[in-house]
């Protein structure tokens, strides 16, 4: 059973960033665990998104421990959104977090990402070394071809809607089979950029991925 807590994360600058985490109750064995990375706010993105927060909800079900937080300048977090220039420095800064919380096993600690989220995470690959593996749910092409992507060989699962117009599947799979290295890629079916009504199983497909690479 997990506890869900509001917390406060500090970045760089003292930057007090807005979030959720759910974790195990004391006398329960550590769990893995998760930190989810929410979309661009321009279109409505943050911690509350509804693939964000099936994740979580999935996660849990399944015993792992999980972090959703609004990027720098969302929600009630503080400071100015930057469109990707500092945010990673959010995400450096909350996996951390996670990492730290009690009942976490600080050693199985993966990262989602949804969009924008996952643009900053695949930018921000070399800063994010304690994370065991990467989930990276529409990605935008041009943070596929950061070379850091290439140089990095964790674990790494990509998904992506089958009618995807602004992260085309077949661009992104010819993206991803150039790489040196494998990794795994789950189209869905009938949906486009933003998941609406296949929530559950883009979250069942995370999930399922976490649970067998963390």
């Amino acid at each position: 059973m997990m506890r869900h807590t509001a917390i406060g994360i500090y970045s760089t600058g003292k930057i007090l960033l807005d979030g959720v985490i759910a974790s195990p109750n004391e006398h329960s064995a550590k769990a893995p665990a998760v930190l989810v990375c929410h979309p661009h706010p321009m279109l409505g993105g943050d911690m509350n998104n509804p693939i964000v927060s099936m994740v979580s909800f999935l996660a849990n079900e399944q015993g792992l421990a999980s972090l959703q937080f609004d990027f720098r300048g969302v929600g009630q977090s503080e400071g100015d959104f930057s469109n990707g220039e500092n945010e990673w420095d959010d995400v450096k800064h909350a996996l951390q977090f996670l990492r730290n919380f009690p009942g976490v096993d600080k050693n199985r600690v993966g990262v989602v990402g949804y969009s924008f989220g996952a643009s900053v995470v695949l930018h921000s690959l070399p800063k994010l070394k304690a994370a065991k593996s990467f989930a990276l749910i529409a990605p935008p092409l041009a943070a596929v071809k950061d070379p850091e992507v290439n140089k990095d060989k964790r674990d790494k699962l990509f998904i992506v809607g089958q009618d995807d117009r602004v992260v085309p599947s077949t661009e992104l799979q010819r993206l991803l089979d150039g790489l040196g290295y494998p990794v795994q890629f789950t189209e869905i079916p009938g949906a486009d950029h933003r998941l609406s009504g296949h929530e559950q199983a883009v979250a069942e497909r995370v999930v399922e991925f976490m649970l067998e690479n963390l």
